[in-house]
């Protein structure tokens, strides 16, 4: 496998001169946790120059055994490995401790070729430090939600922080990252405007909202550039930040205390970042995360923790007011129910064992990626993901945002 080669001409990564011996692979915890890359666990094995034989825990990030979308994949590696090599060093210049919220980055490279894309990129392993994966993917509780909301809102500070100090750079690296979501990239046209009319089908039958859904029709209509429009906002904003991008659950890696109350998070998969809006990733936990009771008990609260957070990054005189960052819901709401009409369907499966997007997908086109199978066969079986129950969570998520005037 190519990172083991990659390994043997940068043994020294680990602050040992040293030569490679090998990598030993966990099996047991290997996992295509994300559609995009394989993650293995196990550890380096090497020698020093006194012959003392050496190990490493550690987390490789490579290419999948399965290609969700065979060509943008490549995009997701480059862009992580341009947040770790390139954004994280920026911020430490600017005497930004960012790192504390992301796993050791050791090194990364990537190799292609006409045929093949070869990439590797080494991390610590923080399971030794207590961090697991959420066993949930869609709804969350109180304490995993405002842990997540304080954590994102640390993550915005820094670039509020880094903006006023630097803001040249700021924006010049901003614009480095490459689009990274299908429908800039101009793929899987007009699946957002299949998926996203589900719910509107379902609310014109119920009298109290029928007459309120035409601006969001027209919205959805249009879903590809809406969705363009959002994740292409300029750096110079006041309101921009680097986004995580991607902030589901799936993307997190939470440690507990002894009576299991998450009390840490590190952000993982910094694949898809973009500067825009907070609201890319503030609207993953509102929208995503958590589900239409938890929105009516703890709306204010949760946005509370965002703010609180991100006044521990960045100063007061640093940060847009709530009343602007409440403000962002009313003209870029829309993207996190687009998001849930699309990828929290596939969450709802797995966590409630409905049969998932690959179990209804015919089985010659089991090997393909996604934009290869014929859009019929993917728009069918949107039609039908997640069953009743993500026909009604969708429903819920555009009353909650006429409700609250966002829509």
């Amino acid at each position: 496998m190519f990172f083991k080669t990659f390994v043997i001409a940068r043994a020294d990564i680990f602050g040992e001169q040293s030569f490679y011996v090998g990598f030993e692979n966990d099996n047991a915890e290997d996992t295509n946790a994300g559609l995009n890359s394989l993650i293995l666990f196990g550890r380096i094995v090497y020698k020093t120059q006194n012959e003392a034989l050496m190990s490493k825990q550690i987390v490789v990030k490579t290419v999948p055994t399965f290609l969700f979308q065979s060509d943008f994949f490549v995009v997701q590696f480059v862009n992580e490995i341009l947040f770790y090599s390139r954004i994280l060093p920026f911020f430490k210049s600017l005497k930004i401790d960012v790192e504390d919220i992301f796993p050791k980055f050791y090194d990364s490279q990537l190799r292609m070729n006409a045929d093949t894309v070869d990439v590797a990129l080494l991390f610590e392993d923080l399971r030794h430090e207590g961090y697991i994966l959420s066993k949930r993917r869609s709804f969350l509780d109180y304490e995993h939600l405002t842990l997540m909301m304080r954590k994102i809102g640390q993550f915005h500070g820094y670039s509020y922080s880094a903006k006023k100090k630097n803001f040249v750079r700021f924006y010049s690296l901003g614009k480095a990252f490459l689009p990274a979501h299908f429908t800039v990239l101009g793929k899987l046209r007009n699946l957002l405007t299949m998926s996203g009319t589900r719910a509107i089908t379902a609310l014109k039958k119920d009298p109290q909202y029928v007459s309120k859904l035409s601006n969001i029709e027209r919205i959805i209509e249009r879903a590809d550039d809406f969705m363009v429009q959002i994740l292409t906002m300029e750096a110079h904003e006041s309101i921009s930040v680097l986004c995580h991008g991607d902030y589901l659950v799936t993307n997190l890696m939470f440690q507990y205390d002894e009576n299991g109350k998450p009390v840490n998070i590190k952000l993982i998969d910094m694949a898809s970042c973009v500067v825009g809006s907070p609201i890319i990733d503030i609207g993953f936990v509102l929208y995503f995360h958590a589900n239409q009771k938890m929105r009516d008990d703890h709306w204010n609260d949760l946005i509370e923790q965002y703010y609180v957070g991100l006044l521990e990054t960045c100063l007061e005189n640093e940060a847009p007011t709530k009343n602007c960052i409440m403000n962002e819901f009313q003209t870029k709401s829309i993207y996190s129910y687009l998001i849930a009409s699309y990828y929290l369907l596939w969450q709802l499966s797995y966590d409630n064992n409905f049969t998932t997007f690959y179990e209804m997908l015919p089985e010659k086109y089991r090997e393909y990626s996604v934009e290869e199978i014929p859009e019929t066969v993917t728009y069918d079986i949107y039609k039908k993901l997640g069953g009743t129950l993500g026909t009604e969570v969708l429903m819920d998520i555009l009353k909650d945002m006429l409700q609250r005037n966002f829509i």
